[in-house]
C-alpha cells in the first residue's frame, strides 16, 4: 500500500498543487481516458483511483482490445534510442568551440603579418586540442553505448490470451 505523506510538511508551492489534486480526486473516466487535456496528479491519486483512471484492473490488466487499441493510437511503449553519433561529427565539433576560432583567427592573423613560428606553433595546438578532444569524447560514446546494451530495461505484464488458454 502506498502511503501519502501530508500536505501540511511540504513546501508553499508544493501544498497548493498537492492540495487542488486532492480535492479534484482522480479525473473521470468515461469512455476512452482523456490524458492529454486534463493535467493528472499521478502522485496524488490512490492506486485504485489511478487503475480507474488509466481503466485497468489489478488482477486482469488490460483486455487484449485495449492493448491492441491503444498501441494503434499511441504506437509502440519503447524508448527512442538516439542514432549514433559518426566519427566525422565528433570531430568536427572539437572546432567549433569559441576559443579554438578565436586561436585560427590568431594564426592567420600572424600568417599575414609575417609570423610564421607563431602561426605553425598556434596551428600544432589546435590540432592536438581537437584530437584529444576527439579521442576522449569518442571513448566516452563508446562506453555509453556499451552501458546502454547492458542496462536493457524489462517489465512484465499480464497477458489474458495466454493466461486463460493454460
Amino acid at each position: 500500500m502506498i502511503q501519502t505523506t501530508k500536505t501540511e510538511n511540504r513546501e508553499p508551492e508544493q501544498k497548493g498543487m498537492a492540495c487542488e489534486a486532492e480535492k479534484a480526486g482522480p479525473p473521470k473516466s468515461l469512455g476512452e481516458p482523456d490524458l492529454a487535456s486534463t493535467p493528472v496528479h499521478w502522485h496524488a491519486l490512490t492506486m485504485e483511483a489511478t487503475m480507474e483512471t488509466m481503466r485497468s484492473d489489478f488482477e486482469q490488466g488490460l483486455r487484449s482490445e485495449e492493448c491492441a487499441r491503444r498501441k494503434q493510437k499511441f504506437g509502440d511503449n519503447s524508448l527512442h534510442v538516439q542514432a549514433e553519433t559518426s566519427w566525422k561529427l565528433i570531430f568536427a565539433r572539437q572546432f567549433l568551440d569559441v576559443l579554438v576560432i578565436v586561436l585560427v583567427v590568431a594564426a592567420i592573423t600572424s600568417f599575414l603579418v609575417g609570423e610564421w613560428a607563431d602561426a605553425v606553433t598556434i596551428l600544432a595546438i589546435i590540432l592536438v586540442n581537437g584530437a584529444l578532444g576527439f579521442f576522449q569524447e569518442w571513448k566516452a560514446e563508446r562506453s555509453i553505448a556499451a552501458l546502454r546494451e547492458l542496462l536493457t530495461p524489462t517489465c512484465q505484464s499480464l497477458d489474458l490470451q495466454n493466461a486463460s488458454s493454460g
